[in-house]
C-alpha cells in the first residue's frame, strides 16, 4: 500500500508541475500574440517580412525614427540610403517596388538631387 501511496504523491506533483509550465506556456503566448512584444523582442533576419511600414521624407541630415531593414521604392530613380555604420549608399535606376534590404537609419536626397520617391520604411 505504501507503494501505491508514494507513487500517486509522486505522479500528483508531476501533474502540479506540468500545469504549472503549461500556465506559464500561455502567459508567454498571450504576450506572443501582441505585435508590439513580438516586433520589439523577437528576431527578425532580413529575409522576414517588415511587421510595420511608416512613410518616409528624404532628408540630408535627419534619420528616422527608428532603425528599419527595407526601404522601398515608389518610383523609380535614385536612391540615397545610410546605413547603422554611418555609410552613405546610393542605389542607381531603382525601378519602381525596388526593396533595399539593410540596416537603414537616413534616406537621404543625394547632391546630385534624388530622382526615386514614395519612400516607404519597414521594421
Amino acid at each position: 500500500m505504501e507503494f501505491f501511496t508514494t507513487t500517486f504523491l509522486i505522479y500528483k506533483k508531476r501533474f502540479k508541475n506540468i500545469k504549472k509550465i503549461e500556465e506559464k506556456n500561455m502567459a508567454q503566448n498571450a504576450l506572443l500574440g501582441s505585435s508590439r512584444w513580438r516586433d520589439k523582442y523577437s528576431q527578425q533576419g532580413l529575409e522576414s517580412p517588415p511587421v510595420h511600414w511608416e512613410s518616409v521624407t528624404p532628408h540630408a541630415v535627419n534619420e528616422l525614427s527608428r532603425v528599419c531593414r527595407v526601404i522601398y521604392c515608389g518610383v523609380s530613380g535614385d536612391l540615397e540610403v545610410q546605413n547603422i555604420e554611418g555609410e552613405v549608399i546610393i542605389f542607381k535606376n531603382c525601378p519602381a517596388g525596388y526593396e533595399a534590404k539593410g540596416f537603414w537609419v537616413r534616406v537621404g536626397s543625394n547632391s546630385s538631387g534624388s530622382s526615386a520617391g514614395d519612400y516607404l520604411a519597414g521594421e
